[in-house]
């Protein structure tokens, strides 16, 4: 009977500790998918005592708030469509995943009261975000009517400073537009964020992740590196030619990133051992998602062993099955700037009451060690090349020294290409920024990318 007891007393303990375990996963982990929840009536019933608070750019430039009439209004219509969110036809971006916050008083007084006496509505609180309006006024209008993404983040805080998508849509109008962007003869996908959930081949932006697998592998042997570029290379019956079959010469590390040189990153990648080099990409955040808060399709790499060389060619020099979006890959820069730690990327900053008065601050993710502290700052020296003497050298740098890569990334069998740039900043006076520049159909990287760079870090240097 005693025996009988004990397991009976041990089941009913064991529940109790799985019913305290769920309880506690729900509250810290689930509770918020729950409570921003679309189908969750609680902001309905919130709604009809408390008038939506105010989103703010961190420079107090209102880029949504609610109007006399109830009505949701967005000052600057496209441009902060896919970061900021709408209201109706679903709930997006900020909108979407803080509409309580924008919907809670944390502060009551006698007008408060007095306003629920009467029934009329208070104002709920209001967020003030790390978006930057000086930069993405720059950004959007820097990218005038090419279709890509623009991400600019302080690599030092994780602070995204701009984040725009075009083509875009103007939320204010969104329920008269709805049928005609979802049409399907519309091919332009407007609700669609490319600076988070586009997937692009990465192009010789890749390169910056070859080149660091070959200093993971080769460390010793990297500092002499040397490689003869004739324009062409094959081995194993692959073959590759650099852009226009230029003919770079002899060529380091240094050189080989500077020039973007297709041969030579195709020597290195022959070298690579498969193995390593998709485990190192996966560790990075291919493959899987990153741990950050912000949401992010997730990166795609194919590579391994027993792969062709052609295919390891491709790879390695960012074609192929290669898939990155442009967060990703300023979050690669960033932390290399950061000496290998990747600083939680995020745009809450902080929630204001009616007042002004500061009730809560965001608070972040731990940091994510994503790089070795060595490779990261040998990195920066290398990239820095692009800027002074590659692909990138007609750059106007406004004071910053600037280490990068571009990269055109072709995306059909007709040579139509994707141009990138992707590069940090940094000066004694101004905290440094990364900024990743996406434009589809672009020429290349450096006639395309790098003059929407420039003009970011013009507005920035002022």
């Amino acid at each position: 009977m005693n025996r009988y007891i004990k397991i009976t007393g041990f089941i009913f303990s064991a529940i109790i500790l799985w019913l305290i375990g769920h309880f506690v996963y729900f509250v810290a982990v689930r509770s918020q998918d729950v409570v921003n929840n679309p189908y969750n009536k609680r902001a309905a019933v919130l709604s009809e005592k408390i008038v939506r608070g105010t989103i703010y750019s961190s420079d107090m430039e209102i880029l949504a708030q609610t109007l006399e009439d109830n009505t949701r209004d967005y000052p600057y219509g496209e441009i902060y469509a896919h970061v900021v969110g709408r209201f109706v036809k679903g709930k997006t971006g900020i909108e979407g995943t803080e509409e309580l916050t924008l919907l809670k008083i944390d502060r009551y007084d006698r007008e408060t009261l007095i306003n629920e006496i009467k029934g009329i509505k208070n104002k709920g609180n209001s967020i003030i975000t790390t978006l930057d309006h000086r930069l993405t006024m720059a950004a959007y209008t820097a990218m005038g009517e090419n279709a890509g993404a623009v991400v600019v983040l302080n690599p030092k805080t994780g602070a995204i400073l701009t984040m725009i998508s075009r083509p875009s849509y103007d939320p204010n109008i969104i329920s008269d537009i709805w049928e005609e962007i979802n049409s399907e003869e519309n091919d332009e996908h407007q609700l669609l964020n490319r600076a988070t959930s586009g997937l692009y081949p990465p192009g010789s932006t890749f390169k910056v992740i070859t080149a660091m697998e070959y200093l993971r592998e080769f460390s010793d042997e990297a500092k002499g590196y040397s490689f003869k570029c004739a324009g062409k290379y094959s081995d194993g019956g692959a073959k590759i030619s650099c852009h226009n079959n230029k003919k770079h010469g002899k060529v380091d590390l240094f050189k080989s990133l500077a020039y973007s040189c297709n041969t030579s990153f195709a020597n290195i990648g022959s070298k690579l051992d498969l193995k390593k080099y998709q485990s190192f990409v996966g560790s990075i955040g291919f493959n899987k998602a990153l741990e950050i808060d912000l949401p992010m399709k997730t990166s795609s790499f194919e590579l391994k062993e027993g792969d062709s060389m052609g295919d390891i060619f491709q790879t390695a020099i960012g074609q192929g099955k290669t898939l990155v979006t442009p967060l990703h890959n300023a979050l690669i820069m960033s932390a290399i700037y950061n000496k290998g730690v990747l600083k939680q990327p995020h745009v809450l900053d902080r929630v204001i009451d009616y007042n002004g008065r500061t009730v809560k601050q965001y608070e972040r993710s731990k940091d994510i060690k994503l790089l070795d502290k060595d490779i990261s700052l040998q990195m920066q020296e290398l990239l820095s090349g692009v800027a002074t003497i590659g692909t990138a050298k007609d750059m106007k740098t406004h004071g910053f020294k600037v280490f990068g890569k571009t990269g055109s990334a072709e995306y059909d069998s007709n040579g139509n290409s994707h141009a990138w740039f992707t590069a940090c900043a940094v000066s004694d006076e101004k905290e440094p920024i990364v900024i990743c520049v996406l434009v589809e159909n672009g020429v290349t990287g450096a006639a395309s990318a790098v003059p929407v760079a420039e003009k970011i870090l013009e507005e920035y240097a002022k």
